[in-house]
């Protein structure tokens, strides 16, 4: 008798093991934030040319192939660049340019050595809630190096977005001219430390 007991308290316990375990995988892949390219900017609708040229050999379709082969290793190691439209579970940014920027300001001048890169975001809600943006989560990374945020321009995407709107911006960070890569992160989640690569510049 006491055997069976034992043995009916074994199979509970396996039972109660798995269903934890089933609904710890489940919020897992619920919460699964990864970032995702879905476009690019000011992309051009091909679907409108009507001068289309159907007779493409299999040379162009394995180019083809490859391109998308590349964009989709792109994603897997989460880098993205000037141009790319990048979607997570609440947001869509677009990742619209960056530049050198030279500020007019003659006490806001980057140190000897460096200079001033400017990126320039947009951000739509496309969560269920608020969603609030801020330019203090961004970080850049020069060559591996943390880079200073500065804070020359007053246009600063900083907003909290209802469900559907957009705000859009600048970050500008002083870097060492001779960086060989630059990377801009933003940080998508404070709890779990997600993070979105914008790459300046990729080695």
């Amino acid at each position: 008798m006491e055997n069976k007991k034992k043995g009916k308290l074994k199979w509970l316990s396996i039972a109660i093991i798995t269903i934890l375990a089933m609904g710890i995988v489940g919020c897992t892949s619920e919460s699964d934030d990864t970032p995702k390219k879905v476009g690019e900017v000011n992309k051009v609708d091909e679907s409108k040319d009507v001068a289309k040229d159907d007779s493409k050999d299999d040379s162009d379709d394995s180019d083809d192939d490859t391109s998308e082969d590349k964009e989709t290793e792109s994603e897997e190691k989460n880098e993205f660049f000037a141009g790319d439209v990048v979607e997570t579970k609440t947001l869509r940014i677009l990742f619209l340019s960056v530049e050198d920027y030279i500020s007019d300001n003659e006490f806001e001048q980057p140190a000897e050595g460096k200079k001033f890169i400017k990126a320039s975001f947009e951000f739509e809600n496309i969560g269920k809630d608020d969603e609030y943006v801020s330019d203090m989560d961004f970080d850049c990374y020069a060559d591996g190096y943390s880079a200073d945020q500065s804070y020359v321009l007053d246009n600063d995407l900083s907003a909290t977005i209802s469900k559907g709107m957009k705000t859009k911006g600048d970050v500008v960070f002083e870097v060492p001219v001779d960086a060989q890569e630059v990377v801009i992160q933003y940080e998508t989640d404070a709890w779990t430390s997600s993070k979105i690569n914008f790459y300046v510049v990729k080695q």
